[in-house]
């Protein structure tokens, strides 16, 4: 009885975007341990080299996460604040005070994930429950200077951007009582046209005149009326920025929260949680920001958006995988059936491999030019130290295996057929299975009928009837897993009742 060939692509080795993918178009629908590279195949995972802190400090999904500023690196948990002497890994934990009395600590409150803010010596985070921020007020003094949390005014999320700095999601009572008396003793006489203090809310944004040194003293009123006011009322320099529009502020277009603010070339992209908006960067008639609308969905958390300077990918509200590019094209890229079960996911790039790794309490996913793929390794944060990609991360133990299903397929005929052979062009230093998973009917369940192994010769003979197929390919070490060519699937037709004419010889996909 003569033999068939149905082709499988290196190129189709990567997760399928769409569950309702047609018949014979062929992706995968598990990839544990290997992931795509867009012309070559499939690879093993590169892992995230785990720092060893000095002290140790346990991974607790999503923290705690490292951050790799101008002038000082920071690993911060739930709780904890520290700092790392890069060359040893040694942490040094930092003392928190409360910004309305300088001599009293403070705790943090609050379990979300932390958004940076890096000016050098002054940085700010954020949780979504209070905001952790060190100034540089004395630092040309040689005054040592301290580090303060906020937990009355709430900022969700803050990123710089061209020598600004760009804050969103304000608690309704962001005016402390002392900036409210500020602002009905200034603003009523003036004329820069305001009437009263404006109430920020959740949906807000506010930018920063060009250094961002302004932006803390909204936190630290002692700090903004000081050091920010003059000796006479016409000196008021805050109310001198307001009329120069140096520093401004704007509601977003829609009802909600928003989230996470994060810079994308000349614009600032604004996530919420029920929507999507670009402030764009203006100079003329003045400096200022414009907006546009992105999208609807909002996102699905704070961890929930990807950051490199050519491209953000988010995760919205409905669990879809989407891409911005810097000139605003959205392209939804899909993946809902892998990332809808995920709970508090946190996205990272990696500058070095140029990839994004989506971490979630189980494991991870990782998109690549080729398309996604996924590991057993959770990541919290990531970071480029000394030409290798490290970060806070966490890889189960011994070997571990790598694993890849396929989408089904029919050939491309319907009917019964016998598998007699499964050719895997790849693989390296390590054993292989193959197993097939058949059914006779398309309302029926698939059953996995044979595991077989794969000689060295890169065959394994599995010998499998029935009309709708999947592969399921082991590698018993990830590391040694890849296909750089392609799987052949050598079969014979059992039952010709579909069959009119003469059958190709070949099926490609």
């Amino acid at each position: 009885m003569k033999e068939f060939a149905f082709r499988i692509g290196r190129e189709s080795l990567y997760l399928r975007e769409d569950k309702r993918a047609p018949l014979n178009s062929i992706r995968l629908v598990e990839s544990k341990n290997v992931k795509p590279k867009k012309d070559l195949g499939l690879f093993p995972f590169e892992p995230v080299e785990s720092l060893i802190f000095v002290p140790p400090i346990n991974l607790s999904y999503p923290h705690p996460q490292i951050f790799r500023g101008r002038e000082s690196t920071l690993l911060i948990s739930a709780t904890d604040l520290y700092t790392v002497d890069e060359g040893t890994m040694a942490i040094t934990k930092v003392n928190i005070y409360d910004p309305t009395d300088e001599s009293k600590l403070k705790s943090i409150k609050g379990s979300g994930i932390w958004h940076f803010v890096d000016l050098g010596p002054t940085y700010m985070l954020f949780n979504g429950t209070v905001v952790v921020f060190k100034m540089n007020r004395r630092g040309a003094f040689g005054v040592s200077e301290k580090v303060f949390v906020n937990d009355v005014q709430t900022i969700q999320t803050g990123c710089y951007h061209k020598g600004r700095v760009i804050t969103g999601g304000f608690s309704p009572d962001f005016w402390r009582g002392d900036w409210k008396t500020f602002f009905f003793n200034y603003l009523e006489s003036s004329d820069i046209g305001f009437k009263k203090y404006i109430d920020f809310g959740s949906n807000w944004v506010m930018w920063s005149t060009i250094g961002g040194g302004d932006i803390l003293a909204w936190l630290y009123p002692e700090f903004g009326m000081s050091g920010l006011t003059g000796a006479h009322e016409s000196q008021n320099y805050i109310l001198e920025m307001l009329k120069r529009n140096e520093m401004g502020f704007m509601p977003m277009p829609w009802q909600g929260t928003v989230t996470k603010v994060a810079p994308l070339g000349n614009t600032v992209i604004v996530y919420g949680d029920t929507a999507i908006t670009a402030l764009i960067q203006t100079s003329e008639p003045i400096p200022t920001y414009g907006m546009k609308h992105i999208n609807y969905n909002g996102i699905a958390g704070r961890g929930c958006v990807g950051v490199s300077e050519n491209m953000h990918i988010f995760i919205d509200k409905h669990n879809h995988l989407w891409m911005i590019t810097p000139d605003l094209n959205v392209k939804e890229l899909g993946y809902h059936e892998f990332l809808k079960t995920l709970t508090n996911p946190v996205i990272s790039y990696d500058d070095l491999l140029q990839e994004f790794i989506i971490s979630h309490s189980e494991g991870s996913y990782i998109l690549t030019d080729g398309g996604l793929g996924s590991s057993e390794q959770i990541v919290t944060s990531v970071i480029p130290l000394s030409g290798e990609s490290k970060g806070v991360a966490d890889m189960p133990t011994g070997t571990r295996p790598a694993v890849i299903e396929t989408d089904t397929f029919d050939m491309g005929v319907r009917g019964i057929k016998q598998i007699m052979c499964v050719a895997v062009a790849g693989g390296g230093n390590c054993n292989i299975t193959v197993a097939v998973k058949a059914r006779f009917d398309r309302m029926s369940s698939f059953s996995t009928y044979s595991t077989v192994p794969v000689n060295k010769e890169g065959y394994a003979y599995p010998l499998t009837s029935g009309s709708e197929f999947r592969l399921v390919i082991t590698f018993s070490d990830y590391q040694y897993a890849n296909i750089d060519g392609y799987i052949e699937v050598r079969y014979k037709l059992v039952d010709k009742r579909g069959i009119r004419g003469i059958y190709a010889n070949e099926n490609v996909t």
